[in-house]
């Protein structure tokens, strides 16, 4: 993070809001990101927007909770001056990177922030992602003092050699013994598992599902392994030193997963994400799929208000700059008209448990009758009128989504 500096700097993109997001505003639900990038040397398949302290010279991370605030401050701002109707925050969730890498006192610092600034529901949900070897008992318990709900472990495989080969760097135990003093001091826990990494058997996989479920958590995520360039499995499989990604493979193991967790008890309610009971899943989350309100703080987090998304620089270094002149650090954005927001929630909806109304797709009959007949829709959600992916139709979710906003633009251009 840049020292202190009266340098000008180029100026960014100033936030334009048309009078449209604030109609409705007041009825709108509310979410809070907060992305905090540091984190440990990255792990072997990240390619998120995250920095150790020692890959910034200059980069203090003392001072980063104060200048979240000035950013959250300087974007509450500007949607009092557009007219956004005030209103407390149903969620927050502190992601990355990794949170905990900060002391528990500078998460607190942030969350008493979102409070004084945006003020909390009752009743809201506070999330703090963390990496199982950066918390103990004092740093949990910590959490939920300062009013955290649920933590959400980064777990990813309960085997070695899967951990190894995706560069994570965290003890198996410490899972465990973050996740016991969760269920201990009253939090709900959440744990990330990834799934298809080369060299993973089904077996391998299977005694993960296992492992994870005996530690008791509310919810479940688990994403198939993306090589994404220029990090360092996608350049270990260039070298021949790893197989490449099988998608056959992750498919297997996508339906692994659903079977073991909804025999458990786990039902899903998108793609990627299982909850023990309705009450438990992410409402920060729904809230993203649900195209509601919510601002992201911190560098590259993104935020969406009445149908217009914008997102921060990914400089660490000239958002702080940004942050320290009270000016909002954003890199572009963009106003979804209404067509756009239509194709959206399509895009959103068909991902997700409770799925699009089909008297929202008047044009859709023929071709929701042939995914029918192949099996990917199911089948009681279709009898009560909407349109909801079965198990296999989830492992086709992008294609079929595709097919059906394809299909939507269409019928609004020969309309």
């Amino acid at each position: 993070m840049a020292q202190e500096s009266s340098a000008v700097l180029p100026a960014p993109p100033v936030l334009q809001l048309p009078a449209s997001v604030a109609e409705g505003s007041e009825s709108r639900d509310l979410g809070v990101y907060l992305h905090v990038p540091f984190c440990r040397p990255e792990c072997g398949y990240c390619d998120g927007a995250s920095v150790a302290e020692s890959d910034k010279p200059g980069v203090i991370k003392s001072r980063f909770p104060r200048l979240m605030d000035k950013e959250l401050k300087a974007a509450l701002d500007a949607l009092a001056t557009s007219g956004v109707a005030a209103r407390p925050a149903r969620s927050v969730f502190f992601g990355g990177g990794n949170p905990t890498a900060l002391p528990s006192s500078d998460i607190g610092y942030m969350l008493d922030a979102v409070a004084r600034g945006v003020g909390l529901t009752d009743d809201a949900e506070i999330t703090v992602e963390a990496h199982p070897d950066s918390v103990d008992r004092a740093y949990v318990t910590a959490l939920r003092d300062m009013g955290v709900t649920r933590i959400s472990l980064g777990m990813h495989s309960a085997m070695p050699h899967v951990l190894d080969t995706l560069g994570c760097t965290h003890e198996r135990v410490h899972v465990w013994e973050a996740a016991a003093t969760a269920r201990e001091v009253g939090l709900d826990l959440a744990l990330d598992l990834v799934y298809g990494t080369p060299g993973e058997s089904p077996e391998d996989w299977q005694k993960t599902l296992d492992i994870a479920l005996a530690m008791e958590p509310d919810h479940l995520s688990a994403y198939a392994l993306v090589a994404e360039p220029g990090t360092k499995i996608a350049r270990a499989i260039e070298r021949g030193e790893v197989d490449d990604v099988d998608p056959d493979v992750q498919a297997e193991y996508y339906l692994m997963a659903d079977q073991t967790l909804e025999q458990a008890g786990f039902e899903w309610y998108e793609l990627n994400h299982w909850a023990r009971t309705p009450d438990h899943r992410s409402r920060h989350q729904m809230g993203y799929w649900a195209s509601a309100d919510w601002l992201g703080v911190g560098p590259s987090a993104h935020s969406h208000v009445g149908g217009v998304r914008w997102w921060n620089v990914n400089s660490l270094g000239t958002w702080a700059d940004h942050a320290e002149q009270n000016v909002l650090p954003i890199e572009s954005q963009e106003v979804l008209d209404s067509s756009a927001q239509q194709m959206e929630r399509i895009m959103l909806g068909l991902k997700t448990r409770e799925g699009i109304s089909l008297s929202s797709l008047p044009g859709a009959d023929a071709l929701v009758t042939q995914w029918n007949e192949q099996g990917w829709v199911d089948k009681d959600a279709l009898a009560d009128g909407r349109l909801v992916l079965s198990a296999t139709g989830r492992l086709l979710a992008d294609r079929l989504t595709t097919e059906l906003v394809s299909l939507e633009v269409s019928t609004q251009q020969g309309s």
